[in-house]
């Protein structure tokens, strides 16, 4: 018994060095019919690569806390998606929980399932509004201490 309850002490430690990274991504129109599944693992391979670029650029973003309204979220959405565009990327990232400046892990308490806009959930009122309309999907990493 002693020996379980050491291990989930370790567990919840493990659990409280992680941080939390939060990412929005929007797509462009011929690739919307894709639901987009990540795993953790390639999130985090997902996240280091776009750590990896010299600095944020027309379809990056990175935040180190919330976006102040969920309207200025919603034209971070529009503004990332257009640029894609522009630039021919196939998807646009708001990414929450790294330094824009020195692109480190910080992690996030930004929690865009629990946003709302008055009664409303905070997605569906986003989708609702963004015209013509944004595929984007909402993502939520552990990424590791090693990072």
């Amino acid at each position: 018994m002693n020996r379980g309850r050491k291990d989930r002490r370790r567990v919840r430690k493990e659990k409280k060095r992680r941080k939390k990274i939060a990412l929005l991504c929007t797509r462009k129109k011929q690739c919307q019919i894709i639901k987009i599944i990540m795993t953790n693992p390639e999130l985090i391979e997902l996240i280091d690569e776009l750590r990896a670029l010299p600095k944020e650029n027309e379809w990056v973003e990175f935040k180190t806390g919330n976006v102040t309204t969920n309207d200025k979220l919603g034209q971070y959405i529009s503004g990332l998606s257009n640029a894609a565009c522009i630039a021919n990327q196939a998807f646009a990232y708001l990414v929450f929980g790294i330094n824009d400046e020195t692109h480190q892990a910080v992690g996030t308490n930004f929690n865009f399932k629990n946003r709302k806009e008055g009664n409303e959930e905070l997605e569906l009122w986003i989708r609702r509004f963004l015209s013509p309309s944004i595929k984007f999907d909402h993502f939520v990493c552990d990424y590791g201490t090693n990072h």
